[in-house]
């Protein structure tokens, strides 16, 4: 998928939480928002997202943070970055090692 298409697609998502929001005095948009924080997190640790290149800084907390506070941004990209590391185009780097240091 393109990334545009995930982008209209997030958004879409968010408007219609939204518009159930609206219609039925709910909090449906922090509801979803915290539930996709939550997968987004669990999810990165399950394809072990700090093993590569573009992302290895993105403890699963991160992720849950970061999502849940800038989510029309960060889930869009978490789901792009998802996406490369179950096709395999995503380069994945062994993981740091502290005897790896060189002094």
């Amino acid at each position: 998928m393109h990334w545009l298409g995930v982008v209209a697609l997030s958004l879409m998502a968010l408007a219609a939480a939204a518009a159930v929001q609206q219609l039925t005095g709910v909090p449906t948009g922090r509801l979803m928002v915290i539930a996709s924080s939550g997968w987004a997190a669990f999810d990165s640790m399950r394809l072990r997202f700090r093993h590569h290149r573009d992302c290895e800084a993105y403890h699963p907390l991160i992720v849950y943070l970061l999502v849940g506070q800038l989510w029309p941004v960060t889930f869009p990209y978490y789901l792009l970055l998802r996406r490369r590391i179950r096709r395999g185009t995503l380069v994945a780097v062994p993981p740091f090692h502290p005897d790896d240091v060189v002094y």
